[in-house]
């Protein structure tokens, strides 16, 4: 990490938040790329309906 600091620029110093400005705290956890693959395929299919735009209607008679 040493070498890392002596090569790249200093880091940006975060700006102060105002005052009373709301503030949520989260955490953050490692993605495992399984259980992001079987997320997914639960959800295959879903993007036929997306994106097509209206359908055709039929004239009335």
């Amino acid at each position: 990490i040493e070498q890392l600091r002596s090569i790249l620029p200093a880091a940006a110093e975060l700006p102060a938040l105002p005052k009373g400005a709301h503030i949520e705290e989260v955490s953050l956890t490692e993605m495992d790329p399984r259980q992001k693959a079987r997320a997914e395929q639960g959800h295959m299919g879903d993007e036929d309906d997306e994106g097509q735009g209206p359908g055709v209607q039929c004239a009335q008679q």
